[in-house]
Order: C-alpha cells, then sequence, then structure tokens
C-alpha cells in the first residue's frame, strides 16, 4: 500500500464512519426530544438533509466507476458495464422510479444482481485494500438491503408500533448501512486508481513480464 492511497483509505473511512454516527445521533436524538417533528434531520424516510446525503452517496460511487475508465485498463470491461448500471441505481434513488414499477423487486432483482457480480468481479481484479473496502461495502448493502426487506414484518410479529425505539434502531442500522455501503463503494474504486501503478507492479512481477 502506498503512503497517498493509506492516507487516501484512512480519510476516507473515518469521514465516512462521522456521517453515519452524526445521521445516526441525529435521528435518535430527534426522536427522543422532537418526537420526530425535525424533518431535515429525520433519516427514517428518503426526504431531509440524510436523503440527499444517501442520494449523494449513491451518485458518487456511479462517478467513481465513470472516472475509473481510463485510470484502470485491466478492469476497462467490467466498468463499461458497472458504470451505467451505478448510474441507473442511483438515478432511480433520487426520482424513486422503483415507487411507479409494480412488483418493482421481480423487475430490479437482475439488475441488483448484476451490479453485485460486476463489483465482485471488480473486487477481484484490484488491489487488496480496494478489495476490502468493496466487499465490505456490499456485505453493507446487503444487510440494508434484508432489513428494507423485512424489517418491518419482524416487527410487526413483535407487535411494535412504528414510534418506538426499536423501530428507530432498524431505520438508522437500514440507513447507515446504506449510506456507508454506497460511500464505501465510491471509496474503494478510488482506492483501486490510487494504488494501480503498484498493483501492476506486483502482478508483472508474479507473472515474471519485464513489460
Amino acid at each position: 500500500m502506498t503512503a497517498r492511497q493509506s492516507r487516501l483509505i484512512t480519510s476516507g473511512v473515518l469521514g465516512i464512519g462521522a456521517v453515519v454516527l452524526a445521521q445516526t445521533a441525529a435521528q435518535l436524538i430527534n426522536y427522543k426530544f422532537f418526537d420526530l417533528r425535525l424533518k431535515v434531520i429525520d433519516s427514517s424516510g428518503d426526504g431531509g438533509l440524510f436523503g440527499i446525503l444517501g442520494i449523494l452517496a449513491s451518485v458518487l460511487a456511479a462517478a467513481a466507476a465513470w472516472a475509473a475508465l481510463p485510470r484502470l485498463p485491466e478492469a476497462r470491461r467490467l466498468l463499461v458495464m458497472l458504470a451505467p448500471l451505478l448510474t441507473f441505481l442511483a438515478t432511480d434513488k433520487a426520482l424513486r422510479l422503483h415507487d411507479d414499477v409494480p412488483n418493482w423487486l421481480a423487475v430490479y432483482a437482475p439488475l441488483l444482481a448484476a451490479a453485485l457480480v460486476l463489483l465482485l468481479l471488480f473486487a477481484h481484479q484490484t488491489n487488496a485494500e480496494a478489495r476490502r473496502l468493496i466487499l465490505s461495502a456490499l456485505v453493507l448493502l446487503a444487510v440494508a438491503f434484508l432489513i428494507h426487506q423485512f424489517g418491518n414484518p419482524a416487527l410487526e410479529r413483535l407487535h411494535e408500533s412504528t414510534a418506538d425505539w426499536l423501530h428507530q434502531v432498524k431505520g438508522v442500522t437500514k440507513h447507515g448501512a446504506e449510506l456507508a455501503g454506497w460511500l464505501l463503494v465510491g471509496l474503494g474504486v478510488v482506492a483501486a486508481c490510487a494504488g494501480e501503478p503498484e498493483h501492476r507492479a506486483s502482478t508483472r512481477r508474479k507473472t515474471g513480464s519485464s513489460c
């Protein structure tokens, strides 16, 4: 790992942690002291400040994939497919396109599966530091998706109302995991670009190439 890549990853992870912590604290303070009246810091939905941050996180992930195209020639074929797909998912998140699609999950499942596979393949082709970031991102996004799909039914079985602490914990966990996941995807792609010269040199040594 180069010093530049180390600084990038450290500052990026610390920044992501700070944003997620701020979102969690704001939501719980809003619930505890303001009865969720402060919509600007209400992260239980897609509106407000943290809803905008969630959209920006997915946009940044897509932008990083586009920016990596000329920087990562060995992964170009993957990025040519991944960048438009992430752009569509970011657009969908911003405009809530799937809200108007009946049985949206059945329609979107192939797209989500394709994004997962492409990111896994991309992680496999990049350096170890970027790979860890992207794999961590995928775990967090999977957690967010599972909570989104099954969180409310699970709480309903416990006969919990939508205004209790468990619902708030469910909400901040889901949105925090989603926000951190998209930000880590972007950071992982950027880290892959930052570590590319070293990664190429290591690959050449393993293959015995002198080029």
